[in-house]
C-alpha cells in the first residue's frame, strides 16, 4: 500500500459504486505505508462490510482468490510488465487499470480490460456503464485470459533458451 498504486483512490471508486447501489466487496492485499490511513479510512466511512484488508499472503492464497474475483482494480501511477494485472488475467479476472505503461496494450485498448480515469466521477460512471453489459464483460474475461495465458514463467523460460541457443 503505497501511494504510486493509488489504494486510497480504488477504496473511493468502490464506496462510490456501492452508494450507487452497486452490490460490492473489495479484498486488498499487500501492506505498505499507508496502511493505517487506509484502514481509517475504511472505519470512518464505515466501509467495514465492502473493504477487507488481508495483508501479506502466501501466492497460493492470493491465486486462490485470483480465482473467484471477478475484477483487478489497480490504478497505478507508474507501472514497469504489471505482474499482477497479467496475474490477474490468466484467471479471467477483468482489470480495471490506468491507462499507464504498457497497459493499454495489455489490454488491448479495452477490449481485456477497462482503462479507467483518474476522475473517480468518470471512473465509476465508465464502470457502471461496462457493469451494464454482461456478454461483454464474460467475452472481456475470455479475451484477458486467453491472452495472458501467452506469457507464462512457461513461456519465458522457452523463449530464454531458444535466445541463449543463437
Amino acid at each position: 500500500m503505497v501511494k504510486g498504486k493509488r489504494p486510497l483512490f480504488a477504496i473511493k471508486v468502490v464506496e462510490a459504486l456501492y452508494k450507487k447501489g452497486i452490490q460490492v466487496k473489495f479484498d486488498i492485499y499487500g501492506e505498505g505505508i499507508l496502511m493505517k490511513q487506509l484502514k481509517d479510512y475504511v472505519l470512518e466511512y464505515k466501509l467495514g462490510g465492502l473493504i477487507n484488508f488481508h495483508g501479506n499472503k502466501e501466492k497460493n492464497v492470493v491465486k486462490d482468490a485470483l480465482k473467484t474475483a471477478h475484477f483487478l482494480l489497480l490504478p497505478s501511477k507508474s507501472e514497469g510488465w504489471p505482474k499482477a494485472i497479467a496475474e490477474a488475467m490468466f484467471f479471467g479476472v477483468i482489470p480495471i487499470a490506468t491507462s499507464i505503461s504498457c497497459v493499454p496494450y495489455m489490454l488491448d485498448f479495452g477490449n481485456r480490460g477497462i482503462l479507467i480515469d483518474l476522475n473517480s466521477e468518470k471512473a465509476v460512471n465508465k464502470l457502471l456503464v461496462h457493469l451494464k453489459k454482461e456478454e461483454a464483460l464474460i467475452e472481456m474475461s475470455n479475451l484477458a485470459s486467453i491472452w495472458s495465458q501467452k506469457y507464462t514463467l512457461d513461456v519465458f523460460e522457452d523463449e530464454i533458451i531458444k535466445l541463449l541457443k543463437n
